[in-house]
């Protein structure tokens, strides 16, 4: 019964539905919530450089987590910029291009959005707010977080740890019992 379906359909048809099919297997991986970016995008230092020009524009932002710090009526996420890849996702060996503080209203769980996680926001630039790292008054740009996605899996890659010296009994040795030196990894 298949094969009578398969021969009735004509070889356009093959066609239409082989690119279909294609079409849906390329569709995008970018996450819903930061899919759409804003068409004026604008970066870190211009927004220190020009806060009030820069008041109310939308951003795509992303990075690692700092800071978590819960307020009674909000929270701030400190976050460490780095370059974004066009579908929004933070490029782990990238350099910082700065920092910033995402706003999000109400409660954060800082067990989920705990330092060292990748993380990509959208929001709008409220203001500039001058902070002190150790010493020096750093210019925070402050974003109302609008949406946001949560990178678990990136930069998470374990490394093999390198063991030189492990000795292991080498089976086919017997009697012998020979040992011989080779590199373990785990």
């Amino acid at each position: 019964m298949k094969m009578s379906f398969i021969r009735n359909i004509s070889p356009s048809k093959l066609h239409y539905i082989f690119v279909a099919m294609l079409l849906t297997s390329c569709s995008s991986n970018i996450p819903e919530p930061i899919s759409a970016a804003p068409a004026q995008q604008t970066n870190i230092t211009e927004v220190q450089k020009n806060p009030e020009q820069s008041t109310g524009l939308m951003v795509r932002w992303g990075g690692v987590i700092n800071k978590v710090e819960n307020l009674a009526t909000h929270t701030r996420v400190e976050i460490i910029s780095k370059e974004l890849n066009d579908d929004g996702e933070p490029k782990v060996d990238s350099s910082s291009k700065g920092r910033f503080i995402a706003n999000y209203s109400g409660f954060v769980d800082p067990i989920i959005y705990k330092k060292g996680e990748y993380i990509t926001i959208v929001g709008k630039i409220e203001r500039v707010d001058t902070e002190l790292i150790g010493e020096y008054a750093y210019p925070y740009p402050i974003v109302s977080v609008d949406s946001e996605y949560l990178w678990t899996e990136l930069g998470k890659e374990k490394e093999k740890q390198y063991y030189p010296n492990y000795m292991y009994d080498d089976p086919w040795g017997y009697p012998h019992r020979s040992y011989y030196r080779r590199p373990y990894y785990r």
